[in-house]
């Protein structure tokens, strides 16, 4: 049977559920929690603490500058990665669409290639906080 957390991305590559995250804590996260985040992340043992903390300081901690207000459509049917406390991490889901219509909070969601990523914080009372990188694709 196939990982799902090692499927291949649009574009043929094998990035891996721990590897996609870890782009984004790089790209998203300020300051000294970068580098404890990323090391929660590396260790699959500690990688729940690291699911603990999207309850409650992750939002806290990204550079808001590099969020933009929604993602395009395209972006929002691209399957993705889901980590959240009450899920396995790197969880499967169909698109990202899922997130933007579920009331589940304290989560991340990523597009298995990378390209877009959709926080939605604890307690949340708007739309996620969305990131983009590249140019999106057309279908």
């Amino acid at each position: 049977m196939t990982d799902p957390a090692r499927e291949p991305c649009a574009d043929g590559s094998h990035r891996d559920a721990h590897s996609i995250l870890a782009e984004l804590v790089r790209r998203t996260v300020r300051g000294h929690k970068r580098a404890r985040y990323l090391d929660l992340i590396s260790r699959p043992n500690s990688r729940p603490k690291f699911l603990a903390v999207i309850h409650h300081e992750l939002e806290w901690e990204i550079d808001r500058t590099r969020a933009l207000p929604t993602l395009p459509d395209a972006l929002l049917d691209l399957p993705a990665y889901c980590y959240a406390p009450r899920r396995d991490f790197g969880s499967p889901l169909s698109s990202l669409r899922e997130v933007v219509e579920s009331a589940e909070d304290s989560l991340i969601a990523i597009a298995r290639d990378g390209s877009a990523a959709l926080l939605r914080p604890e307690d949340w009372r708007s739309d996620p906080i969305c990131f983009h990188w590249g140019a999106v694709r057309r279908r």
